[in-house]
């Protein structure tokens, strides 16, 4: 990770859905709208839905990878968009990006002045041979809302444990902070786990 995190801008959350509604909740404002990719995990919409925030699709290129259409993406920019959302590795594409893509994703949301929710679930799970690249390893004034958890990588979806990582040089994250500190509620042997893996475990 290319950005010093502060402690207090590591989020915990009852699994990485409630991360993600803490983001969507955070940043948008009813009637607001936040950019998704297509195809897509069908609970961002669900979230949406709950904060009755507009849903719009960017086209991912099956073509290429999955790669974002990043013309498409600008096409649908107006003034009450609020976010970009990247889910890396892809749920359900499969998809792995390259590092110059997310480079090239980071600098269209400072092109356009967006934050970018990066949905990282499936981090590290990517075929033989390839590489993961999180979007926190890149220097950028784009705030960067990092989310994951522990279902997927340990293999524990009960244990409904997840965080946002808050990567942002001017404070734009303090209200996701200050949502964080009143709902991240996970329940505590999941909090004790996870405490235990990072003192023990390699």
């Amino acid at each position: 990770m290319k950005g010093e995190v502060a402690a207090d801008h590591v989020i915990v959350a009852s699994g990485s859905s409630d991360a993600l509604s803490m983001c969507f909740g955070a940043l948008c404002d009813d009637g607001d709208n936040i950019l998704l990719p297509a195809p897509f995990f069908a609970h961002y919409d669900t979230i949406c839905s709950y904060y009755n925030i507009q849903t719009r699709f960017y086209h991912c290129n099956h073509e290429k990878d999955w790669e974002i259409d990043f013309d498409h993406l600008r096409s649908l920019v107006d003034g009450r968009t609020k976010a970009i959302l990247m889910n890396n590795p892809s749920n359900p594409c499969g998809s792995n990006f390259s590092r110059q893509h997310i480079a090239d994703l980071i600098r269209v949301c400072e092109e356009l002045h967006l934050p970018l929710i990066a949905d990282e679930i499936y981090a590290g799970l990517v075929f033989s041979g390839e590489t993961f690249t999180s979007v926190a390893d890149f220097d950028t004034p784009v705030p960067l809302f990092v989310v994951s958890g522990l279902s997927k990588r340990f293999n524990v979806p009960g244990y409904r444990f997840g965080w946002v990582v808050v990567v942002d040089r001017d404070g734009y994250g303090a209200k996701l902070l200050k949502r964080g500190a009143k709902n991240g509620h996970p329940y505590s042997d999941a909090q004790l786990a996870l405490a235990t893996c990072c003192r023990e475990c390699p």
